[in-house]
C-alpha cells in the first residue's frame, strides 16, 4: 500500500512540475543609464499572480502553459502592460522592459507658505 501511494505521489508531482514554463526577465530604469530596478512590481493579470523583482531588478515566475498579460509598475515611474505573453511547456521566455519616471505637472496657481 505505501508504495502505491509513493508510486501515486512521485507521478502526479512529476506531471506537475513538467506543465509548468517560466517567465524570467529584468525591469531596468529607462532613464538612468539602465540601472536595475530592485523592488518593481510584476503581475500577472489572468492569475492575480505577483512577483517583486530582486535586488538587480531580476524576476522569474513558473506558469502553467497559456497566454498572459503582465503588469508591471514601480513607485514613481509610468506602469506599463505587456501583453499577448505564452507560456509553453518546459520552456522559459525572457522579459526585459524599462519604466520611466512619471512626469508631474504642479497647478501653475499653486501657492507656496513659508
Amino acid at each position: 500500500m505505501k508504495k502505491i501511494l509513493f508510486f501515486t505521489m512521485l507521478v502526479l508531482s512529476t506531471i506537475g512540475y513538467a506543465q509548468d514554463g517560466k517567465i524570467q526577465g529584468q525591469i531596468l530604469d529607462g532613464e538612468n543609464n539602465n540601472e536595475a530596478l530592485p523592488f518593481a512590481n510584476i503581475k500577472i493579470l489572468e492569475k492575480n499572480l505577483t512577483a517583486t523583482t530582486n535586488l538587480e531588478g531580476e524576476f522569474e515566475l513558473a506558469l502553467a502553459d497559456g497566454t498572459y498579460t503582465l503588469f508591471i509598475n514601480f513607485v514613481g515611474y509610468e506602469p506599463i502592460t505587456v501583453p499577448s505573453v505564452t507560456v509553453n511547456e518546459g520552456e522559459i521566455f525572457t522579459i526585459n522592459e524599462k519604466l520611466y519616471a512619471k512626469k508631474v505637472q504642479l497647478p501653475r496657481d499653486l501657492a507656496l507658505n513659508p
